[in-house]
Formats: C-alpha cells, structure tokens, sequence
C-alpha cells in the first residue's frame, strides 16, 4: 500500500472513529444506565435532572439518585402531569434534593412530580427546603398520586396553593404512602365561598388510598374548607399516623383530619393528634393526646405501634422513641440511615456492636438493622457512615 493510500485510509478511519464516537455521545442519557429495572438510569448532577425534567418519553423508566442535589436557582418543573403521568420507579437512596422552588400559582398538578401515576413508585427520597406553589393538586413531593406508591420519604419547606394541596403530597388516589413524614408549612389561599371544596393536610390534602405508618409536625392553614394535621379529607384507611403541627381554618378544622368520611371503609385507626400543639381540641378521627402523653412510648405501644425493642406489635421495628419525654415518635430509618442504629440516641459502641453482630447480613426492605446505605446488606459503606458520625449526638 502506498503511503497516500495509507494515509487516505487512516484519514476513512479517523472519520469512522469520530461519527462513532459522536452516535455514542448523542445515544448516552443522564449519567448511564438504560432505564430498565437492572439498570437504572442514573442521576447525579442537576443537569441530569433537568433531562429527566424534560423528557417525558422517560417518565415510565427506572431512576436512581446517586448523590444529594441542590436545585437552588435552576428553573423548575413538575416531572408528570395530566397528559404525561409519571408511571416509572424513582430510588432515591437515601439522598436529598434541596432548595427546589416551583412557582407555577395558576396551575394543576404541582411538585416536584407533579402526576405520579398508576404503578409509579417513589422510594427512600428526602426534598429539604423546598418552596411550592400552585394552584390545585400541590404537594412538597407529589401534587398528584394516582394509584401510585410513595414510601419512606419526607418533606420539608412551604406548600401554597388553593385546592388539594399537602406537605408531602397534594391527594393520594388509589395510592399507598407508607412510612413518610411532612414538616412542611402548608397553605391555602382558597375562600370559603369558592366553587370547590379545599383539601389542606400536613401530609396530604386528600386521602382516597392507603396511609401508613406516617406523620406530619408543619403548621397547616386554610382559609377555605377542611383543614387537617395529617389529612384534609379522608376516604379510606389511615393508621398508625400522627400529626403535631398547628391547625387553623375556618371550616372543618382538626388536629389530625378536617372531614373523614362516614363509611366502613374510611378507618382511621391507631392515630393520634397533639391537643396542645395543634391548638384543636376536636378531629374528625383519631384520639387527642396531650404533649406529654404524645411522647410517651406507651401511648403508642398499647395501639399496637411496632417499635424497636418490642415485639408483641410485630417485627419490622417501624418506629423508635428511646426515651419518654423527650421527642416524639420517628421512624426508624431517619435514624438507621445517620448510623444510629439502637438506643440510646446518638452514635457509639452501642451502635458499632449492632454493625458487628449484623455484619454481610441480608434485609428484605431497605434501612433496617444496620443498613444505612440502603442497599439491604451490611457492608464497610455502611461502616464508613457510622464513623462519619461517630460521637454525634444527632
């Protein structure tokens, strides 16, 4: 071969390598990952986000968050609306996206997913500081859950809007939302003499699905109808749920549910409000408990509460309260996942003796035992979070 020919056909393959090079930039999406169950695609960077945010043709994929976000100043909206619901699986690891703010005050179906539709799960997410604002079916997590599951995941923030709207999510419908809690501040601007009834809770505005193990702390307030703690209006099972925060509106007010409908199917069964801090005597369900008694183990253990050190409630250790008269119930998982894993509070010997006894153990459901990963196992990345918070007293 001559050299000119040598040197026309490394320029052929120069140019080949380059288009290949280029199809296999222009075919990569988000940070990898295919977006199937076994392969994820992955979110690590707000501008992974921001494709998510943008591409509807994604929204019945499979997500992983692989690291915390701050959203503070990128233009936002919600992923899933009415004509696109967000159907896919959304893990969020543990991690926690920050400082999003939505301000879209005339429209439907706001947070930062808007629409979670049918089949569509929401796991293991934390939203911090979040600022949300919209017309109807608004929440700090979800505006919209519509036969879709959102578990071990919290807000916190302010929620505004007029109808539907709730610290975590603005109505679960034909949904389940387990173990979550709100600290959200929740407000509805709505009048009482609108066309519409206004759903306002610290978790949830409207409940027509499943509610478990759950609780709400943020100040609720409502200008128009049904004000809740926990829920606005309810139409199906609660249990095994609080709520603290203060309440006020001007009709059908309570500090746990503003209305729960009269039916054998709407139950509210196991749950508590605190009389003192909700400034509610009344609640249309649930039992009125003073602070003291709210925290207190046996007020919760004697309805049948599932906590770390009993078992006559069941084994799945849902809820920790190590001392009485000190904090209220939190959920297990918000102290697993900081390497607290038995009492009493903070991280010790205690702790790493826990790690040590449960070490290469395997869990059916993440954040339990020792796995503060959340990946269902322990291992050394769950050793490496207990000695980040060595000593703390959290």
């Amino acid at each position: 071969m001559s050299r000119m020919e040598s040197s026309k056909l490394w320029g052929k393959i120069t140019i080949l390598v380059a288009l290949c090079g280029w199809a296999l930039s222009a075919q990569a999406k988000y940070d990898g990952g295919s977006g199937e169950p076994n392969n994820p695609y992955q979110i690590s960077s707000v501008a992974d986000w921001q494709e998510l945010m943008t591409t509807p043709a994604d929204w019945a994929s499979h997500f992983v968050l692989t690291g915390d976000l701050d959203l503070d100043g990128v233009l936002l909206s919600p992923i899933g609306n009415d004509a696109n619901n967000f159907t896919g699986v959304f893990e969020g690891s543990d991690y926690i996206i920050r400082n999003a703010v939505i301000n879209q005050p005339a429209d439907y179906f706001v947070g930062l997913f808007g629409y979670l539709g049918y089949g569509g799960q929401i796991r293991n997410l934390g939203v911090e500081d979040a600022n949300i604002s919209g017309f109807r079916f608004v929440g700090g997590l979800v505006g919209r859950d519509y036969s879709g599951t959102i578990s071990s995941c919290y807000a916190t923030g302010a929620v505004t809007g007029q109808g539907e709207i709730g610290g975590l999510a603005g109505t679960n419908e034909h949904g389940t939302i387990s173990h979550c809690y709100a600290t959200a501040v929740v407000t509805s601007t709505s009048l009482p003499d609108h066309y519409y009834f206004s759903f306002v809770g610290g978790l949830c505005g409207g409940n027509w699905g499943i509610i478990s193990g759950c609780y709400a702390t943020g100040t609720v307030a409502g200008t128009g109808w049904v004000v809740g703690g926990l829920v606005g209006i309810n139409y199906a099972p609660v249990s095994y749920c609080y709520a603290t925060g203060a309440v006020t509106g001007i009709i059908g007010a309570g500090g746990l549910a503003g209305y729960n409908y009269p039916d054998s199917y709407a139950t509210i069964t196991a749950c508590f409000w605190d009389m003192w801090t909700s400034g509610q005597a009344g609640s249309s369900g649930g039992t009125r408990k003073t602070t003291v008694e709210m925290q207190t183990l046996s007020t919760f253990t004697a309805a049948g509460w599932d906590f770390v050190g009993e078992t006559t409630n069941g084994p799945n250790d849902v809820w920790r309260m190590c001392v009485d008269g000190v904090d209220y119930p939190q959920l297990t998982w918000e102290y697993v996942q900081v390497g607290d894993f038995a009492c009493p509070d903070g991280v010790n010997a205690g702790d790493l003796m826990v790690l040590c006894e449960d070490w290469l153990s395997p869990y059916s459901q993440a954040l339990y035992g020792a796995d503060a990963n959340g990946d269902k196992q322990v291992t050394f990345a769950d050793f490496a979070i207990l000695a980040q918070r060595w000593l703390s007293a959290l």
